[in-house]
């Protein structure tokens, strides 16, 4: 709230059960967790499958986890960027943070560091969320025996990639004069093929939200471009050309 606490309600009866205050503890911790990106009023917040974390961002530039049961401060992620989104992986071992510059972050709950080991394929899929516009909507995570599937969603299209296999970009045959000249359509199609880790799906209408249900489907809504542009205001001036 304003007031840069964290209020826990009861489910059944809407009581206050906790309310979590800022102390020098955590005033502390988030001074060097980054730096800050939004208001008090504009922040997100993520609670683990199992209700027992809640993970909450201050001003957008570091996130809280905070111990429900215990009622005390966990710990605090260092991001160094402005947070777009948070979750928790399914089986709660991870806190997946996405960034204003289109990186997905994966930090261990227990320890609140940053897995380094996976770095790469976050930049990975930075560089293939340059494809499609739009900053990160949603962030969707599910891991199996031997697969940790990532599933991201901007406006205009959805990233794939598996944190537990190798880095995967096929390169089309090109001669060295097309090679100069290659366009972003053609990266396009490249990070969109199949078999892609990190792989593109672009679509044809705006995505508004993406998860996972489990490690075959996924639930994908969007919304056509016909009804969003019914929802746009009417412009205060209009000024028509070729006429």
């Amino acid at each position: 709230n304003a007031k840069n606490e964290c209020t826990v309600l009861k489910a059944q009866t809407l009581e206050v059960a906790h309310v979590f205050a800022r102390n020098d503890e955590e005033d502390a911790a988030i001074a060097g967790a980054g730096p800050s990106g939004g208001t008090p009023t504009d922040e997100l917040l993520a609670v683990s499958t199992d209700s027992e974390y809640v993970a909450v961002t201050s001003g957008r530039g570091s996130v809280l986890v905070y111990n429900l049961e215990g009622k005390a401060l966990h710990g605090a992620l260092e991001v160094g960027a402005v947070v777009s989104f948070l979750c928790f992986e399914n089986q709660r071992q991870h806190v997946l943070v996405g960034t204003a510059n289109q990186q997905v972050l994966f930090y261990d709950l227990k320890t609140c560091a940053l897995c380094r080991d996976l770095v790469g394929h976050s930049q990975q899929v930075a560089k293939r969320l340059n494809f499609i516009s739009g900053a990160i909507q949603h962030l969707s995570c599910i891991k199996g025996k031997s697969d940790t599937f990532v599933m991201v969603n901007t406006v205009r299209g959805l990233c794939f990639a598996n944190f537990k296999k190798p880095i995967k970009f096929a390169k089309g045959k090109e001669s060295q004069h097309s090679a100069r000249k290659r366009s972003r359509s053609h990266g396009l199609q490249l990070a969109a093929r199949q078999g892609q880790n990190p792989r593109i799906l672009p679509l044809e209408d705006p995505c508004l939200f993406a998860c996972f249900l489990s490690e075959h489907s996924a639930l994908i809504v969007e919304c056509p471009w016909l009804k969003a542009l019914k929802d746009v205001p009417k412009p205060i001036h209009r000024k028509r050309y070729g006429m």
